[in-house]
């Protein structure tokens, strides 16, 4: 657990950094990758406890980037759900992660706006 806590740290430090071109960022990045990491680890894939898991650290993750806990929660469990359901697409190729990427981000997005917030926001919490 500890080392998908310490590879999503690093992995959200890195892409908050590039995403906002600011520390402040990046360290929103650092620790919504860190939240998503380790949630990721609780549970069996597609149970109730993994899936609860992803909406708090969506909760967490919106919060601390200035957002709302509900929409956060909704839009990372909503793309989980989504991300599993296409899981069986194509291969171990880079292109076949990419699409299951966008696909996650994309019901992410549309959770978010259901929901009363910005697409970006819930497209950026899916796609952790």
């Amino acid at each position: 657990m500890m080392a998908a806590i310490a590879n999503g740290a690093v992995a959200g430090f890195l892409s908050g950094a590039v995403m906002t071109g600011t520390l402040k960022g990046a360290m929103q990045g650092a620790l919504g990758g860190a939240l998503f990491g380790g949630a990721s680890q609780i549970g069996a894939v597609g149970s109730m406890s993994n899936y609860a898991a992803t909406a708090g650290a969506g909760c967490v993750s919106a919060v601390a980037g200035g957002g709302k806990c509900g929409r956060g929660a909704a839009s990372a469990a909503f793309g989980k759900f989504a991300g599993s359901k296409v899981d069986g697409i194509g291969g171990t190729e880079i292109q076949d992660s990419l699409v299951r990427g966008v696909a996650a981000a994309v019901a992410g997005g549309t959770a978010s706006v259901i929901g009363g917030g910005k697409f970006e926001n819930g497209a950026t919490t899916a796609a952790y």
